[in-house]
């Protein structure tokens, strides 16, 4: 490995050890039983019965904080790995050089046409490859999404699974349905509807996700630290 490429290196690792450190941390909390509040039906929805989990996220500061310095890390170690090799290559303005990731594969072209012109062709076309466009790389387009504004790293509660406390009661339910709290019909909590016998007794556990994507946030950095990883490895 080139000396170049140590600071892109050593962004990568920090970014994905703290990555398994918010997983212990989260991990846990999926096991959970959440406690669930009866609702007044929504206006037109009034054949099911309606309920809420309006426990807040727990620690959220902390992991939206944690999760901020993943983003930046990973996304850091992208702009290094183009500085680095522009350095190798002679290039002595590291400032006008990163990594572009871009809305479409034009916009992509004409940023690269100005951040990458200290690479060869060759270097050039091994990051083209990665195709850094939204609908080109959904990985790497998120990312750059949730590096550049807190909205698009917004948590959400998604439910993981909600449904009888008792195995022997499935049969009871004959509708379920469920909601993550940024599209429940009741704001900012996750929800659940049910068509079931009245006695019946509902469960949940959820997990911690982002609202941009549906996805679970441990599942979305790895995705994020997968596609930065292969990036790097592209230049040994």
């Amino acid at each position: 490995m080139t000396a170049h490429l140590i600071p892109a290196r050593t962004s990568f690792a920090a970014a994905s050890e703290k990555i398994r450190a918010l997983a212990n941390r989260v991990t846990p909390m999926a096991a959970d039983l959440l406690h669930l509040t009866p609702q007044p039906a929504p206006a037109g929805k009034e054949a099911l019965r309606w309920f809420t989990v309006d426990a807040p996220l727990a620690h959220e500061d902390e992991i939206e904080a944690a999760i901020a310095a993943i983003v930046a890390a990973l996304r850091e170690a992208l702009d290094q790995l183009v500085v680095g090799l522009s350095i190798a290559n002679g290039s002595t303005d590291a400032r006008a050089h990163g990594f572009p990731i871009a809305e479409t594969e034009t916009s992509w072209r004409a940023a690269a046409a100005k951040s990458l012109t200290a690479l060869d062709a060759a270097q050039q076309a091994r990051i083209a490859i990665l195709k850094p466009w939204r609908g080109g790389n959904t990985g790497l387009y998120q990312l750059e999404v949730m590096n550049r504004s807190p909205d698009g790293r917004r948590l959400t509660r998604l439910l993981r699974y909600a449904g009888p406390a008792r195995r022997s009661q499935h049969a009871a339910i004959r509708r379920l349905s469920s909601w993550p709290s940024h599209l429940s019909p009741f704001p900012d909590r996750a929800a659940i509807a049910v068509d079931a016998d009245a006695d019946i007794e509902l469960a949940a556990t959820s997990v911690i996700g982002f609202a941009e994507t549906g996805r679970e946030i441990v599942d979305q950095l790895l995705e994020f630290e997968f596609e930065v990883g292969r990036a790097l490895q592209e230049f040994g």
